[in-house]
C-alpha cells in the first residue's frame, strides 16, 4: 500500500484500514510458520509418535509449564516407554521473570532441576527422567514457544496440539506421598508475579492454619495481609507436592506449586491473572476467582467442606 492510499484508507475509510493491516499481520504470521519450516518439526514428531516404541521428550522449563507438559506423557505412556530429557540453563528475554524467579535470566537452572527431579522420578509412567546432552529427541515441547500465535488457552492443550494426543485433563496425573500433620491445614503459594490486583485476601487476615510453601521473600510479602501465615521451607518439590496433596485444600496463583495441585487434583482455589489467564481450573473441587466477592464465597464454602 503506498503511502497516498494509506493516507486516504486511514481517513476516509477507517475499516477497510483496519482490515488491510489485519490481512497483513495474518500473511506475516502464515510466512514465519512457513519460511521456518515449523510445519516440517509438527509432522516429525506426529511420525516419530507413530514409529517408535520409546519416545524421547525434551523440554526447557519454565518447570509449571513442564507440569502441565505431563498428561500428554502419561497417556502415550499407555503404548509407549517413555522418557523426559529437560534443557537447563536456556536463556529467555522475559523481563518480570528476570528480577522475580529464581532462575533469573534462564527457564530452567541446576538448582530448581535438582529439586524436581525427585517429583518426577515419582511418576511411573516416566521410564528416565534426565538433563538433556544432545540424546535423539522425538517430540520437542518447546516448539510451542515458536509455532502459537495465541498461548492464552489452557497451558495443558498446548501440547495436545502439537502431539495430537489428547487426554481428560479433569484426571489426576502426578502422585505424591503422604504426609502426617496437614490434614486441617490450608497450604498456599502466591508469588510476587500474577497477583491479581482485585484479591487483597482480608478474609485470611485471623486465619491461623494455612501454610505457605513457596519461597521466604514471597512469604514475608503475604505475610502483611495474612498476619497468623506459617511458612514452611520445602527441601525439594517432591516434598512440595505430598504437604499439599495431604492438605486439606490449596490456594495459589498462576504458578508451579498452583500446577502441582492441579496435577494432584485436591481442592483447590486459584487466582486468576486478569491479564494473562492461560492457567484453568479442570475437574472436581477446582474453582477460579477473579474478584474478591468470589474468593470469599468459595473460602467459606471449601472451609466448610473440606476442614
Amino acid at each position: 500500500m503506498n503511502l497516498l492510499k494509506k493516507i486516504y484508507l486511514k481517513t476516509l475509510d477507517r475499516e477497510s484500514y483496519n482490515n488491510y493491516y489485519y490481512q497483513l499481520g495474518i500473511e506475516q504470521k502464515r510466512n514465519n510458520f512457513k519460511n521456518n519450516n515449523y510445519q516440517e518439526y509438527i509432522d516429525q514428531i506426529f511420525e516419530n509418535i507413530e514409529k517408535y516404541e520409546e519416545i524421547n521428550f525434551l523440554h526447557s522449563g519454565h518447570i509449571g509449564d513442564l507440569i502441565y507438559s505431563l498428561p500428554v506423557i502419561k497417556k502415550l505412556s499407555e503404548t509407549k516407554t517413555c522418557n523426559l530429557y529437560i534443557n537447563l540453563n536456556k536463556e529467555h528475554h522475559l523481563d518480570m521473570y528476570s528480577n522475580t524467579h529464581i532462575a533469573g535470566k534462564v527457564f530452567i537452572n541446576k538448582k530448581i532441576y535438582d529439586k524436581l527431579l525427585p517429583l518426577l522420578k515419582n511418576q511411573k509412567y516416566l521410564n528416565k527422567v534426565d538433563v538433556f546432552e544432545n540424546q535423539k529427541i522425538h517430540v520437542n515441547f518447546d516448539l510451542w514457544r515458536d509455532v502459537f500465535q495465541n498461548i492464552t488457552f489452557p497451558s495443558e492443550r498446548l501440547y495436545f496440539h502439537l502431539t495430537g494426543v489428547q487426554t481428560d485433563l479433569s484426571q489426576k496425573y502426578l502422585s505424591a506421598h503422604d504426609v502426617d500433620g496437614f490434614k486441617d491445614k490450608i497450604t498456599m503459594v502466591r508469588t510476587l508475579r500474577w497477583n491479581n490486583f482485585h484479591i487483597n485476601y482480608d478474609a485470611l487476615r485471623d486465619v491461623d492454619n494455612i501454610v505457605f510453601l513457596g519461597l521466604k521473600n514471597e512469604y514475608d510479602n503475604l505475610k502483611t495481609l495474612i498476619p497468623k501465615l506459617n511458612f514452611h521451607e520445602v527441601k525439594d518439590f517432591l516434598e512440595m507436592a505430598s504437604i499439599i496433596n495431604s492438605s486439606a485444600f490449596f490456594i495459589g496463583n498462576q504458578t508451579f506449586p498452583y500446577s502441582l495441585a492441579e496435577g494432584l487434583k485436591i481442592p483447590r482455589l486459584l487466582e486468576i491473572y486478569p491479564e494473562f489467564a492461560v492457567v484453568h481450573s479442570k475437574g472436581e473441587n477446582a474453582k477460579g476467582f477473579y474478584f474478591k466477592n468470589e474468593f470469599e464465597k468459595y473460602y467459606k464454602e471449601y472451609s466448610e467442606a473440606f476442614l
